[in-house]
């Protein structure tokens, strides 16, 4: 709640903010992104997105690894994200 109120890029704080600033635009990016090195490759499940799912779920990891350079290994956010993605949009998974 606290970041959601803080105001940002298109007004939904402090998410839409970080993702500005590591990826230049709030528009999903259509090529891979590159995930942070904490994730294991083995372990990423996307749990039945579709593709944009799997380019949102990629941007939140990428987007909590910009914003927490102290995790240094965390093989179950991928999935968690990606199971949490199937009930709320990509700024409340960050807030869970």
């Amino acid at each position: 709640t606290q970041h959601a109120t803080a105001g940002g890029a298109s007004g939904d704080g402090f998410y839409w903010d970080m993702v500005a600033q590591v990826f230049g635009s709030t528009e999903l990016p259509e090529r891979p992104v590159g995930l942070p090195t904490f994730v294991e490759p083995a372990r990423c499940h996307a749990y039945h997105l579709t593709r944009s799912g799997r380019g949102c779920a990629d941007r939140v990891v990428s987007v909590l690894g910009y914003a927490c350079p102290d995790i240094v290994y965390s093989p179950a956010i991928y999935p968690i994200c990606a199971l949490l993605l199937h009930y709320v949009t990509g700024e409340l998974v960050l807030t869970i």
